[in-house]
């Protein structure tokens, strides 16, 4: 028993580290301090962090899960004004 108890531990932690933290507009707006506007914009026009949505209704959740949102902001990382972000 004490190696079963010691498995479901395990995946138990497994799944916990590797949940999807799923933020609404509003609170991804809040955390990396860019307009809901402008997410919206880079929704309708491409170019922003991917996102979930469950049908084509203007009404419908939108979803950003943390682990894109931190690729779309790594790989607008610049380290000059200068820097086209074309050297990566």
């Amino acid at each position: 028993m004490p190696k079963l108890k010691q498995f479901e531990e395990q995946t138990i932690n497994y799944y916990n580290a590797n949940d999807m933290q799923l933020l609404t507009p509003k609170e991804l707006s809040q955390k990396i301090k860019i307009s809901e506007k402008i997410l919206q914009t880079l929704r309708i026009k491409g170019g922003g962090p991917k996102f979930f949505k469950r049908s084509n209704s203007k009404r419908a959740l939108v979803l950003y899960d943390w682990k894109d949102v931190l690729v779309y902001l790594e790989s607008h990382k610049r380290i000059s004004t200068s820097d086209t972000g074309d050297n990566q």
